[in-house]
């Protein structure tokens, strides 16, 4: 842990391959890693990051604009490990 930012460094995720970075107890996700939150994320800045809960309640939330067809086999895994960790196992889309 850096003493000046108080964060965790990052961290590989050998389950995804992408970057996370754990601020305090929160896994931290680069939204422009997946393309589908991306697009629903869009009142958000370029490049910046939300926790993994928050990104499960955008997905819950904004489904419906979801391109289901779209979604690429490792964004379809995070959102089942989305719900697995932060939804008690269920998808609650709205």
């Amino acid at each position: 842990m850096s003493e000046n930012t108080g964060m965790h460094p990052l961290q590989a995720s050998s389950l995804r391959g992408d970057w996370r970075y754990a601020k305090s107890e929160l896994i931290m996700v680069r939204i422009a890693d997946y393309p589908q939150l991306n697009a629903i994320a869009w009142n958000r800045p370029n490049g910046g990051s939300i926790d993994e809960a928050e990104a499960l309640a955008l997905y819950e939330r904004n489904w419906e604009y979801v391109d289901n067809n779209a979604l690429t086999p490792r964004e379809e895994a995070f959102v089942q490990e989305l719900a697995t960790n932060y939804g008690n196992g269920c998808f609650a889309h709205v």
